[in-house]
């Protein structure tokens, strides 16, 4: 039983291990093209990505243990913070990615009005308890990627091709999430999707 749980938690590691490379390159990469070609959205994708890698540090428990494994005080804030700042890269990188300007300036307006409520967001992981600001995070934000989901459907129907590749994107995000708070939630009842 022990040396199984050794294994389970060696390949646990090797996965999040793997995951950590991909996000960090993935990351590095487009803020590398950003350098080479100058175009605002490779920069805001790289940021998008980093925030998230490190919003799912937080999420899983390895920010703790790599970054300030003495001052646990720092869960409390570090969660909804990263989760706020990974929200505003992605206010930005969004309606540059689908061009909501021109395919959905309503769409744009929204997520212009989305930004500074992200760094609200930041604010409140300060100064606000930790359960009120990480429930109000979880339910804006739920709304918002249904929403994202809809505009990107949207956009991708006028013609923009990018957004078939953001939404197909955007559709497994999703449903990782889903699968992923389905194993949270019920550790006991494992599957082999989640």
């Amino acid at each position: 039983m022990g040396s199984e749980m050794c294994i389970r938690d060696r390949n646990n590691n090797l996965l999040r291990g793997g995951y950590y490379a991909v996000m960090l390159a993935m990351g590095l990469y487009n803020l590398m093209l950003f350098f080479a070609i100058r175009d605002r959205t490779y920069f805001l994708y790289s940021t998008f990505v980093l925030s998230f890698l490190f919003f799912h540090m937080n999420f899983e428990g390895s920010a703790f243990g790599y970054f300030w494994p003495e001052q646990p005080h720092w869960n409390k804030v570090m969660m909804p913070l990263s989760f706020a700042i990974t929200q505003f890269f992605f206010s930005l990188f969004l309606p540059r990615i689908l061009e909501l300007k021109k395919y959905a300036p309503s769409s744009w307006l929204l997520y212009r009005i989305y930004t500074p409520v992200t760094v609200l967001f930041m604010v409140l992981a300060f100064v606000a308890p930790y359960y009120f600001s990480v429930s109000l995070q979880n339910l804006i934000n739920s709304v918002v990627a249904v929403y994202t989901l809809i505009v990107a459907i949207r956009v991708w129907r006028l013609g923009h091709k990018p957004a078939r590749l953001f939404t197909l994107a955007w559709i497994t995000f999703i449903i990782g999430t889903i699968l992923s708070l389905i194993h949270i939630s019920e550790p006991t009842r494992r599957t082999p999707i989640s």
